[in-house]
């Protein structure tokens, strides 16, 4: 148990080590929410950890360094790249951020979120509190100094706890694989119990970038003429120029794709005399945005009129006269998305102003989404759910191994005596036939293998070992003593006196043993 003890601490500071490295390298950084922009998804006073990346995506929640401010900026990428730099904004705020920051600005993406751990930081970084502790420290170093001097008293009258002999059916006296089997149990159990924790208290799903709403809105026109040297065919369609003597009527075309509303097609003249007028809108109706085409008839010779008529009445000509179509299509919830295309009329000829009409398209904001919430460390990202699955097949594999463990040691018949010695303090021992215990040596009789264990260690000797007839024997011999213990024969727990060494039960030895060093 004391090495699954020493293994698993071993395990929690390569832990530490690990995270103050990344901390101090800056692969990840520790954050303390502030405000309200980033709610529902973070709060006042939250603590959200983030990890660095050599690349982030439209939707991650990134920390960024902004010039002028002093702390870092929690909030999600809505668009743009790395390189030209990213368009950020709060879940909560309605506008986007005056900064850009680009891959080199940010700190990371968020792998960790601990609702109020912003709170108990704050709590136990106050120098208050810091003081309290460091005086606590200070005396319980103090209360643990005096106990160990006083331990160290006593361990200088008993023997040392090191070489003693594990007691038959403790753990330490049981096979290794057993031993192996508990470590393993036990380091099953801390993980799964650490990953439960990150993942119950983290989030499954998240809120992502709202589904933007594409919208575009085109306009085009035809027109029937009769047969001539002036045009290939019959219909002349934009940005061809519309000749009047061969027609004077023009089909507009507006072609609508998005979000369903009403559609209405707005009718400007202007002319170089500072002549200007407003006409009735060319069609109003409701469109469904599925990329229907609405057309509306276009009489090229009542615009005339109606300009002619002005010019008339101001006594200036008309010069240059303009005619701007602007189609409009309202929906609910979204701006007016509007696209003015402006139309040369001359009595000769009907053509687009510029030469070309362009279509008009944006994006709206759309109904909110979310998406799957996931940890991990740089690239590797698994979904919170399969986090949470993970850490109960592992808290149910340690639990099945415990009882696995536990059922083994009950069945497992404890070590004999011999064997614990052997395990415990092989290194002093030597083998060797049966031998009689020298004469010209004082005997000295030890009543337990640990005190045997630590004269040989002390000495620098080995610890002669033999059987016969299940009576184990021990012998240490020194320059002018011989220390012996014994155990077994008919009585496991029999002491030193229940069974001797004669010259008649082995060889006879006249010559006393070498000395094993």
């Amino acid at each position: 148990m004391r090495r699954a003890g020493r293994l698993l601490a071993g395990v929690l500071a390569l832990f530490c080590v690990l995270v103050s490295a990344a901390l101090v390298t800056g692969r990840i950084t520790a954050v303390v929410t502030s405000g309200v922009s980033m709610n529902p998804v973070y709060y006042q006073g939250d603590l959200v950890v983030v990890a660095h990346r050599d690349h982030y995506v439209i939707g991650d929640i990134v920390a960024y360094r902004a010039k002028g401010v002093d702390a870092l900026v929690l909030h999600r990428i809505i668009a743009g790249d790395g390189a030209g730099g990213f368009t950020m904004k709060g879940d909560n705020n309605s506008s986007i951020d005056p900064f850009r920051p680009t891959t080199g600005d940010i700190a990371g993406t968020s792998v960790l979120h601990v609702s109020g751990g912003g709170h108990v930081l704050h709590f136990m970084t106050d120098p208050v509190v810091l003081g309290c502790a460091a005086l606590l420290m200070l005396l319980l170093g103090e209360s643990a100094r005096r106990r160990r001097r006083s331990a160290r008293t006593r361990r200088r009258q008993a023997v040392d706890t090191r070489t003693r002999t594990p007691q038959a059916g403790s753990f330490a006296a049981r096979p290794r694989p057993v031993q192996t089997a508990w470590v393993i149990t036990g380091l099953l159990l801390v993980l799964g119990l650490g990953l439960g924790v990150l993942a119950w208290t983290a989030p499954s799903l998240r809120p992502g970038p709202p589904v933007g709403i594409a919208r575009s809105v085109d306009i085009s026109y035809t027109a029937d003429v009769p047969p001539s040297p002036a045009y290939d065919g019959t219909v002349v369609t934009s940005p061809d120029p519309v000749y009047r003597k061969l027609s004077d009527t023009a089909v507009v075309e507006i072609g609508y794709t998005g979000p369903p509303g009403d559609l209405s097609v707005g009718v400007a003249l202007s002319a170089t005399n500072g002549w200007h007028s407003d006409l009735p809108p060319l069609v109003t109706q409701a469109v469904t945005g599925d990329g229907e085409t609405v057309t509306a008839p276009l009489d090229l010779r009542d615009v005339q009129a109606r300009a002619d008529a002005a010019a008339e009445a101001i006594g200036i000509p008309t010069g240059t006269l303009t005619l701007t179509l602007t189609p409009s299509v309202t929906s609910p919830g979204v701006p007016a998305l509007t696209a003015p295309v402006p139309f040369e009329v001359t009595p000769l000829v009907f053509v687009p102003a510029t030469g070309r009409i362009p279509t008009v398209a944006d994006v709206v904001p759309g109904a909110p989404t979310t998406i799957t919430h996931t940890l991990g460390v740089g690239a590797v990202r698994i979904p919170v759910v399969v986090v949470r699955w993970i850490a109960l097949l592992l808290l149910v594999a340690g639990i099945a191994g415990a009882v696995f463990s536990r059922t083994l040691l009950r069945r497992e018949p404890p070590l004999s005596p011999a064997d614990l010695i052997r395990r415990q303090h092989g290194a002093v021992l030597a083998e060797v036939r049966p031998m009689p215990t020298p004469t010209d040596r004082h005997i000295v009789d030890v009543t337990d293998f640990a005190t045997m264990a630590k004269l040989a260690r002390r000495v620098g000797l080995l610890v002669m070992h033999w059987t016969r007839s299940g009576v184990h024997t021990y012998l240490l011999i020194d320059d002018t003593t011989a220390y012996r213990y014994r155990h077994g024969g008919q009585d496991d727990g029999a002491t030193n006196d229940a069974a001797g060494d004669t010259d008649a039960d082995v060889e006879r030895v006249d010559d006393p043993p070498p000395v094993v060093r």
